[in-house]
């Protein structure tokens, strides 16, 4: 019996412990911007009800940069520079306002540099919107899915909903952690 009392307080101390690790992992996550965007884009298929997604995050003024995709089946997207103007996101960059295409290799409303890697991972519908915060363009987040669809306003507003609550923590709005 003397063990078991004995273990007891030790057990309290190691789940103490082990919340207290987890508090410094999320505290850790809002200062790390890339562990920030990943954390924000593995949420957004299940919340949005997209097949894939990956953020665009800004290299300079006249152009992102694609990173973290979640669920792609290749490794197209990851590293893809998207000028300002070009393909949807680079459209996105320059209006500043969430767009979609319901097919993105024979969409008619936008530049078609991308097509060969869209139709590589198997991408139709595709969804960006722009990650701002006090008028400072943070970011782009993309949703896409394997079949062609129509977006709306409820795919546009969980987007939204996913990325505001990143988009004003210290690792997005001061830039730090950027690798």
């Amino acid at each position: 019996m003397g063990v078991v009392r004995h273990d007891r307080p030790a057990r309290r101390a190691l789940d103490v412990l082990a919340e207290l690790d987890e508090d410094y992992a999320e505290v850790l996550i809002l200062l790390d911007r890339q562990a920030a965007a990943r954390r924000m884009v593995a949420n957004v298929p299940r919340l949005a009800g997209v097949d894939l997604a990956w953020v665009g995050e800004p290299d300079g003024d006249e152009r992102i940069v694609l990173h973290h995709p979640v669920q792609a089946e290749t490794d197209l997207i990851d590293g893809l520079v998207v000028p300002a103007g070009v393909g949807l996101g680079g459209k996105v960059l320059l209006t500043r306002r969430p767009l979609w295409v319901s097919d993105y290799c024979t969409a008619p409303d936008i530049t078609h540099q991308f097509a060969t890697q869209a139709a590589t991972e198997g991408i139709k519908a595709m969804i960006a919107v722009p990650i701002a915060h006090e008028g400072r363009l943070l970011g782009v987040l993309y949703g896409a899915n394997r079949y062609q669809r129509d977006f709306g306003d409820r795919t546009t507003r969980a987007l939204e909903q996913i990325w505001s609550g990143w988009a004003t923590s210290p690792s997005w709005t001061s830039g730090s952690g950027r690798g």
